[in-house]
């Protein structure tokens, strides 16, 4: 299965998100699709990846994803949640890559949640 295919598939075809993608830690993008495609860069995605680590500088002023800013809610390490309106963005970490798939106000955040974590469960399985 092609990294495109995971997104395809495994996210967006689930119907519980609006935008996907999945990128390197370094935030080289491998796969993408839905409303942010091409929007998203990879300054963006590595500050994304960084803040797993220390995410004081998104606590104090949100995140950007494709030019919109986003609050920060949480993070525990592997999975961050962000929000914007009425919608938001889940983003999960694995060893190598970056899981990141928005959602609106027509689909439950949980929803979201649970698609891009069992992807993330089972991109470590594999190694990655």
């Amino acid at each position: 299965m092609s990294w495109q295919d995971y997104v395809n598939n495994n996210l967006l075809g689930t119907g519980t998100c609006k935008s996907a993608l999945l990128a390197g830690h370094d935030g080289n993008i491998w796969a993408e699709g839905g409303d942010l495609q091409g929007k998203i860069s990879v300054d963006e995605l590595k500050r994304i990846a960084n803040a797993f680590n220390d995410a004081s500088g998104f606590q104090a002023n949100g995140a950007i994803l494709g030019g919109s800013k986003y609050i920060f809610l949480t993070t525990d390490g592997t999975v961050m949640r962000l929000r914007k309106g009425s919608g938001g963005a889940i983003v999960v970490k694995t060893s190598q890559a970056i899981i990141l798939a928005t959602y609106d106000e027509s689909i439950q955040p949980g929803q979201c949640s649970t698609v891009c974590e069992k992807l993330g469960d089972y991109l470590r399985t594999v190694g990655y």
